[in-house]
């Protein structure tokens, strides 16, 4: 309503009432009159009406409270420097700094035309990281030309360290700007307290499967026998499965390989697989862009106290993943390959 003066309030009874309550008529005359205005909505419309009725003005009444502090030129231009120089502050510490509410600072900046950006979390790359990265993105695309239904065969699989004093938060860190600055945040994966091993396909989730101690060539060996297979054999399209791991040691280990030649002949994907996976590439797989950061959500919703309800909070999590949201997911990659592509092997999830 404040859009909109006194005498155009008027302007929009006085036509209702002349035009016989209509809102069509008032609507398509305040557009001729008042062509540089947005149009009043029907909701605003009888709004004004049924105020105009109850008290017979247009006026707003007088509010209650404290009355907004004063934007002036000169406190704008304050604002306007502050955050050109210190781009990453917060709301509430800003408005101490600069003696102003917190209303009038988000005012003050929307009037500024600032917005607040939130940084991406990116995995740092080294420098002969972006061919790699780039020759897998056009590999397997070359395939999916070949076979259309190729990331409805792979299996994507991942561990992840769950600790009991939760995750990265990043709600507090923004970056003030009219353009978004893409800014990015490197990171490094956090020593384990809880190692959990999973899966996403378009079928839905494997997993998930806990490690006892530290993750070594032999015991995933035996989670991927004694736990993982057990599972897979019974699959009615099997044959024609496709198993993604990523680089890491234990799933480099020669009988690691020698276990997924077996099972997986010429249809997997990892180190010194028929198809070679990209170091330092969880931009590019399911389980890093999306399965473990909905999983954590869901995880450190409330407290663990110890790793057993810890463990129970993960198995919880993963039952309330859909297998179509899983289909959605998977069905993402492509785009996130030919996004990588078109960047040269470079990050490209700020873009997204």
């Amino acid at each position: 309503m404040n859009r909109y003066t006194i005498l155009q309030r008027t302007f929009i009874v006085t036509t209702y009432f002349e035009e016989h309550k209509s809102i069509q008529a008032v609507q398509r005359k305040f557009r001729r009159r008042y062509y540089a205005l947005p149009v009043p909505a029907k909701s605003t419309i009888q709004n004004l009406i049924r105020k105009f009725r109850n008290t017979g003005s247009v006026a707003d009444q007088k509010r209650c409270g404290r009355p907004r502090s004063v934007i002036t030129e000169q406190s704008t231009e304050e604002v306007a420097l502050f955050f050109m120089e210190t781009p990453t502050s917060t709301i509430r510490p800003s408005a101490s700094v600069l003696q102003m509410s917190r209303s009038s600072l988000h005012r003050t900046l929307r009037a500024l035309n600032l917005h607040p950006y939130r940084p991406t979390l990116l995995q740092a790359l080294n420098e002969d990281d972006f061919d790699r990265r780039l020759q897998f993105c056009e590999v397997f695309l070359s395939q999916l030309d070949d076979d259309i239904g190729l990331v409805d065969k792979i299996i994507w699989t991942d561990e992840a360290s769950f600790k009991l004093n939760g995750i990265v938060n990043r709600h507090n860190c923004v970056y003030w700007s009219r353009d978004n600055p893409h800014q990015k945040m490197e990171h490094v994966l956090n020593l384990p307290g809880l190692t959990v091993f999973g899966g996403i396909s378009s079928a839905g989730l494997l997993g998930p499967f806990f490690f006892d101690g530290t993750v070594n060539g032999d015991r995933y060996l035996q989670l991927l026998d004694n736990n993982v297979w057990p599972i897979l054999q019974n699959r009615p399209d099997i044959n024609n499965t496709f198993w993604m791991q990523d680089g890491a040691p234990a799933h480099y280990d020669a009988r690691v390989r020698a276990w997924l030649h077996q099972k997986f002949p010429n249809r997997w994907i990892g180190r010194r697989g028929p198809l070679e996976w990209p170091a330092r590439s969880p931009d590019l797989t399911p389980p890093d862009f999306f399965l473990w950061s909905v999983i954590k959500e869901k995880v450190y919703k409330k407290k663990n106290n110890n790793l057993e309800e810890l463990r129970q909070s993960v198995i919880r999590a993963f039952g309330e993943i859909t297998i179509d949201l899983c289909r959605k997911v998977t069905n993402s990659v492509p785009e996130r390959f030919r996004m990588c592509a078109l960047k040269n092997g470079g990050h490209f999830e700020h873009y997204l």
